[in-house]
């Protein structure tokens, strides 16, 4: 995606949302509440990408090592901790997280990630995700998006 923004700046605007699959790993709100945690110091992305790079570190702890875990992370991107651990002990993100998964969900999004284009779910199930499939598929969602004032509002007469 990110070669995708740097090659059409003008064209896309990359707008992220949680979804996390809490029925295939049981920590995923709990990461995503972390990242919007260290958001809020600046440092949601660094946050973002360490926790998916460290997935095997943290995911098959308990719980409570999960959460002293995420402290040693933050103290690591040089956060506020004792803000860190404040926000994340009183759930501050807890609300914003359960919406993000709430409208994933009413948007009948097949996994993560999901990339949507004007509307237009990417059908990452058959084309896969890579630069070469995404790029594809912009000009196809572009040819598609460009024909709908053309489509019946009604059925015409037979």
């Amino acid at each position: 995606m990110e070669r995708l923004i740097e090659k059409y700046p003008e064209d896309l605007l990359f707008v992220y949302r949680h979804f996390p699959l809490n029925s295939i790993h049981d920590k995923a709100a709990l990461a995503a509440q972390a990242s919007e945690a260290a958001g809020l110091q600046g440092k949601f992305w660094e946050m973002h990408d360490l926790l998916y790079t460290r997935v095997s570190e943290w995911g098959e702890l308990a719980a409570e090592e999960v959460r002293a875990k995420l402290t040693d992370y933050a103290t690591e991107l040089g956060l506020d901790v004792t803000r860190f651990d404040t926000e994340m002990d009183e759930g501050v993100y807890r609300a914003k997280v359960d919406q993000h998964m709430m409208e994933a969900s009413q948007l009948g999004l097949p996994g993560t990630p999901s990339y949507i284009f004007d509307g237009l779910v990417y059908p990452a199930d058959q084309m896969g995700i890579s630069y070469q499939g995404l790029e594809a598929f912009l000009p196809v969602a572009a040819n598609l998006l460009a024909l709908q004032p053309r489509q019946y509002q009604d059925l015409p007469p037979l």
